[in-house]
Order: structure tokens, then C-alpha cells, then sequence
């Protein structure tokens, strides 16, 4: 409802805030709990290829919704707020279709996993688990570089009108709906080097908007930064759900998404001053900012077997 407010209630930019943030947390809402569901019901690749479809098709939709935004707002801003509406098709099919069981099992976890695996987990896991979270929100940092700067890498380079940075933009959310839709065949092919390779494909990314002033390279560096992050955001919560009990894997996925998000938010003051301290422009500091920290990412998880790791500990077979 709080979407739907703003056609109603619209005489202040307080009032537009209010209603923004009763979204944000519905949106945190289930943000986590979708996740906790997806792992109360499947296991092993049946629950990775299931979090992929997940990010595929909310990024797949988020595409469709802003092009429908873009249509109704020709009529004016307000009519933006009518997409609100399709919140409540989705809230009956939640109501009917949703199991009515929590988001956590209720039996014992000796009913899915052994005595020794849970003591294992809670004892040995957490740098993994605060590995995960940190990849996460390393991930949405740096993408976020995309959002933040896109439009004006374009007009300062001439490489289009005002819809370029929107059609570039496509392909970074694209790249969602390609890796959720294959991220069980990029793990068989890349195995334990699979985040490694994502951060790679984003350094890849910045290294092309650093050196090329073309278009359609471009919407290839926003491809590739897209995917790499896709690949991230689908894997790490995977991981997560192995390296948690189910009765605080809500919590820790809470976490999960709280500290992405302030990966988004943190990411233009950190770029800013980062281009700042070295005398560079905040388009080529931050880009240049992006490629650094990505490869380090990639060196250090490959020097420290990060999945190899993990995955021989902690998750399931």
C-alpha cells in the first residue's frame, strides 16, 4: 500500500519519503524471507538453480516495470506509482499458493543434517559466512559504480543521447536473467573458481570503460560488470543457506541484504573520495577505483582457495 499512497498523498517530498521507505521495508521483507523459503523446500543444485531463477526473474521483471514507467510517465510523474497495483495479483498469489509453513523448519536439524555437521557449522563457519556477506556487498559496490556514473561516462564522451545510459543499463540488468538461468552450468564449468571469475569479469568490465570510447563496448562493460555480480548475488546466498542452521538463516540473509544495500549507498562517497585523494575526475576515479578493487577481490580468493574451502567443509553433496 505504501506504493499506492504517493496518487493519493503527494504535497511534500516528506510525505513521498514516508511512503518510499513502507516499501523498503516490504521489500526487505522479502528479500529475506524468499531465500529462507527457497531452502525450507530444496537442497544442493535444486536450490542454487532455483535462487538463479529467483534473481533472473526479479531482474528480468525490474527491466519490464521500468519500461511500463516510462510509458505512464509521459502522463505525468504520479502515474509511475500505478505500477504499485501489481502488488496485489502477487499478494494473491502468496496468500493461496505460498505452503503455510514458516520459513524454518520446525524439526530438529538432526532431520536433515547430522549432529556432528551442526556442530561443525557452529563452531568453524562463521569467517565463511562473513566471507559471503562481504562478497555481497563488495558485489553491489562495485555495481553500483554503473548506476552512479554511467550517465555521465556517456555525455562526457559523447557516446549518445539521454535514453543511452537507460539502454546500457538494459544489459547490466540483462545479465541477471543470462547467469540466473545458467548459474548451475557456470558452476560446473568454472567449479572452485567460480566468485574469482566474477569479480574478474567485472575488473574486465572497468578495464574496458577505462580504455575504449565506444557504444556498443559499453553496453559489453556493462554486460560483463552486470554478470559478475549476478554470478556473486546468486551464489553467495547459496552458500549461505549450507553455512547456517535454517533457524538463523533468516537472520543471517537479513544481514545479507542489509549490508548490500549499504554496499549501493556507500559506494559513491567511497569513489568520490577515492578520486578525490588522487586528483582524478569521478568518472575515470571511480572506474579505475572499481578495477582495483576487483581484482584484488579475484586475487585474494583464488590465493586463499576461498570455494575450494568452503565448499569441501561445509556444503552439502
Amino acid at each position: 500500500m505504501g506504493g499506492l499512497m504517493p496518487l493519493f498523498v503527494h504535497s511534500s517530498v516528506g510525505q513521498l519519503l514516508l511512503f518510499a521507505l513502507v516499501v523498503g521495508f516490504g521489500v526487505g521483507i522479502a528479500t529475506t524471507v524468499l531465500p529462507s523459503l527457497s531452502a525450507r523446500f530444496f537442497r544442493g543444485e535444486q536450490l542454487a538453480a532455483l535462487m538463479g531463477l529467483v534473481l533472473a526473474v526479479q531482474d528480468g521483471s525490474s527491466m519490464l516495470v521500468l519500461a511500463l514507467g516510462g510509458v505512464l510517465a509521459k502522463g505525468g510523474w504520479l502515474h509511475n506509482y500505478w505500477l504499485y497495483f501489481l502488488a496485489l495479483p502477487a499478494l494473491v498469489l502468496v496468500i493461496f499458493m505460498v505452503p503455510g509453513v514458516g520459513a524454518v523448519e520446525e524439526e530438529s536439524e538432526k532431520a536433515v543434517r547430522s549432529e556432528a555437521s551442526s556442530s561443525k557449522k557452529s563452531g568453524q563457519c562463521w569467517w565463511a559466512t562473513i566471507s559471503c556477506i562481504l562478497i555481497g556487498f563488495l558485489s553491489i559496490f562495485l555495481v553500483a559504480v554503473l548506476y552512479n556514473k554511467l550517465a555521465v561516462y556517456i555525455a562526457k564522451y559523447g557516446l549518445g543521447g539521454t535514453s543511452a545510459a537507460g539502454v546500457a543499463l538494459m544489459f547490466n540488468t540483462g545479465s541477471s536473467v543470462v547467469i540466473g538461468l545458467s548459474i548451475n552450468g557456470i558452476k560446473r564449468v568454472c567449479q572452485q573458481w567460480t566468485i574469482p571469475v566474477a569479480f574478474l569479469l567485472m575488473a574486465l568490465g572497468a578495464l574496458l570503460f577505462l580504455t575504449t570510447r565506444s557504444f556498443p563496448l559499453v553496453c559489453l562493460s556493462a554486460f560483463l560488470i552486470g554478470s559478475g555480480s549476478a554470478i556473486n548475488m546468486a551464489t553467495c546466498p547459496y552458500y549461505l543457506s549450507n553455512l547456517t542452521e535454517h533457524k538463523r538463516y533468516p537472520l543471517v540473509m537479513g544481514v545479507f541484504s542489509a549490508t548490500t544495500s549499504l554496499g549501493f549507498t556507500a559506494s559513491t562517497w567511497v569513489f568520490k573520495a577515492f578520486s578525490t585523494v588522487f586528483g582524478l575526475d569521478p568518472v575515470t576515479g571511480s572506474f579505475m577505483g572499481m578495477l582495483i578493487i576487483a581484482l584484488l577481490a579475484a586475487v585474494i580468493l583464488l590465493l586463499v582457495r576461498f570455494q575450494s574451502c568452503v565448499e569441501s567443509r561445509f556444503i552439502e553433496r
